[in-house]
């Protein structure tokens, strides 16, 4: 090639790279400005839930998807939690699907939706409703609630830092440490497990890292593999792979075992990957690592990932969501994947009625009182902006 090609070819290369590099890490500039010169403690939960809906919609989609999959999953892991998913039927063969559906509904409705809004209040409050009883009856351990909320946090954390292209600053891991206080608060989990919890947290980014070391601690102390984890991992997986043909589906199950410690895989009953596998997997990561680095410019802010409908079907009220497991749940009529909108609850759902099917309809006067409570909460403004963030 002569000099005046190569200067043809490098030049306009070259000033591409740069800006992909420039605007690559102009979100992450920009969330960490609006805070060079606050205090973290004084982090609002408006102010948090935008960094994370930047994050979860336009910076790492990818991660923030994973992370809930992987969080959902990891709470086979657990034998208490596992022992009374299965006992409830609603992880049997038949009704795991709409399980799992129902769950990732119900946590992303809480997640996307901006926290001063109806949406997210009735989400929580759907939430607390199908745990109450549960938790009333001791079947659902206090440790067991703190785990699934820690682990959905850090589960966030892990993917990004991890697999992305770039880590989380301080402020935004900030950010999810304020915005999972306040649902812990909502959800009325006791921090009592957290070494700080009397003299509280100076700030969200304390609070995000005592919980993330805690619940990887829980884990070490209590996931051990149980007939009932390895029934309840089975069915999830196959909520998702369901359809995918029977000879790959060994080498699927180890694929995902690639992304889970130890600990986490022998207590789900899952076989170790194996080192050939487990360079694969991290080969394809690392090739999309750098990528998304150094090649690809970011997602534009125009083209948001979203998987729920931002507005009702104005005749039914009721909202469709895009999803990939297997049965077709919420799909609307019209989607490829809808084989019986009849069945499969077409025309869509609604927050009053999602869940297990004997609970359809169930709880919306107490749904009602809850969002009334969660409105008015003390400290849900700014969580740890009063001195040290106490604990309930």
């Amino acid at each position: 090639m002569s000099n005046t090609a190569a200067l043809v070819v490098g030049i306009p290369l070259l000033a591409y790279l740069y800006i992909v590099r420039r605007r690559r890490y102009a979100r992450a500039h920009k969330i960490s400005r609006g805070f060079a010169s606050r205090p973290l403690s004084s982090m609002t939960l408006k102010e948090a839930y935008a960094i994370i809906e930047e994050l979860q919609t336009l910076e790492f989609p990818t991660a923030f998807d994973k992370a809930r999959a992987y969080a959902l999953l990891k709470t086979g892991g657990i034998p208490t939690i596992s022992k009374l998913l299965m006992a409830t039927g609603q992880s049997s063969e038949k009704n795991a699907p709409k399980r799992a559906v129902d769950t990732n509904i119900i946590l992303m409705e809480t997640q996307t939706n901006d926290v001063d809004s109806d949406r997210h209040f009735r989400a929580v409050a759907r939430m607390n409703y199908l745990h109450e009883r549960y938790r009333k009856a001791g079947k659902i351990l206090d440790e067991d609630m703190l785990h699934t909320l820690g682990s959905g946090m850090a589960e966030i954390i892990r993917f990004v830092d991890d697999y992305e292209w770039r880590r989380l600053s301080d402020v935004e891991v900030c950010a999810l440490g304020v915005w999972h206080r306040a649902l812990g608060d909502a959800m009325k989990i006791p921090y009592t497990a957290l070494p700080s919890h009397e003299e509280g947290w100076a700030d969200g980014l304390q609070f995000a890292r005592e919980l993330e070391r805690w619940v990887g601690e829980y884990e070490a102390r209590v996931a051990v593999n149980t007939p009932s984890n390895s029934a309840f991992v089975s069915r999830y997986i196959e909520s998702k792979i369901g359809k995918v043909r029977p000879a790959l589906k060994p080498l699927l199950k180890r694929a995902l075992a690639a992304d889970l410690d130890d600990t986490m895989r022998k207590s789900m009953g899952l076989q170790e990957p194996g080192l050939l596998l487990k360079c694969v997997v991290r080969l394809i990561q690392t090739g999309r690592w750098l990528a998304l680095r150094y090649v690809r410019l970011p997602r534009p802010e125009t083209q948001p990932r979203r998987h729920l409908q931002e507005k009702p079907d104005p005749d039914s009220g009721l909202y469709n969501f895009r999803h990939g497991y297997v049965e077709p749940w919420y799909l609307s009529p019209g989607h490829r994947r809808q084989v019986d909108p009849e069945r499969y609850r077409g025309k869509g759902y609604s927050l009053d009625t999602v869940g297990p099917l004997p609970q359809e309809g169930k709880g919306v006067e107490e749904m009602d009182a809850t969002v009334e409570v969660l409105r008015n909460l003390e400290g849900r403004g700014c969580p740890f902006g009063h001195g040290k963030g106490s604990s309930l």
